[in-house]
C-alpha cells in the first residue's frame, strides 16, 4: 500500500495567491517540501546508482499541492527532501531517481538537463532570467 497524499491544506491561502490578486508576478526556486513525492515527478536518473523507482509505490499527491497550484507563475526545484545538490537525485522508500521539476500553471516536467550542476548556481541563473524578463514596473515576488 502506498502512502496517503498530503500537503498543506487548500483552505490556507499562500502569500503568492494573495499577491496574484494585486498583479504580482510570482516565482519560486528551490525546495518545496510541502507535498508528498510520487512517481509523477520522481524519474529514474542515469546519475543514480540505483535508478529503480517508477514501478515502486511511493504514494501520490494531487497536483493542487504543488507550487504553481498555490499561486506561483513558475517553479524550478525539488518537491521532496534529501536531494543531491549536483545530480538532483533523491533516495526514499527504497527507490531513487530524479526529483528536479520545472512547473508552470499548465505544465510540469522533469528538469533533467542540469546533472552535474550545483543547485545554487541553477537557481541563481534562473532568478536572473526571471528578473531580466520582467516587464518594467511589474511587481515581482520570488
Amino acid at each position: 500500500a502506498g502512502m496517503r497524499e498530503w500537503g498543506i491544506r487548500r483552505d490556507l491561502v499562500f502569500l503568492p495567491e494573495t499577491l496574484k490578486q494585486h498583479n504580482y508576478s510570482t516565482h519560486m526556486l528551490g525546495k518545496w517540501r510541502a507535498c508528498h513525492l510520487s512517481d509523477r515527478h520522481l524519474r529514474p536518473s542515469p546519475f543514480s546508482l540505483t535508478a529503480s523507482a517508477l514501478a515502486a509505490d511511493l504514494g501520490s499527491f494531487a497536483p493542487e499541492y504543488t507550487p504553481c497550484a498555490r499561486g506561483f507563475d513558475s517553479y524550478l526545484g525539488y518537491l521532496g527532501g534529501a536531494e543531491d545538490y549536483f545530480w538532483h537525485n533523491v533516495s526514499q522508500y527504497g527507490c531513487s531517481g530524479l526529483d528536479f521539476v520545472e512547473e508552470t500553471p499548465s505544465t510540469s516536467t522533469p528538469a533533467d538537463g542540469f546533472g552535474g550542476v550545483y543547485s545554487a548556481g541553477i537557481f541563481g541563473a534562473r532568478a536572473a532570467e526571471i528578473i531580466r524578463a520582467a516587464p518594467s514596473g511589474q511587481s515581482l515576488f520570488m
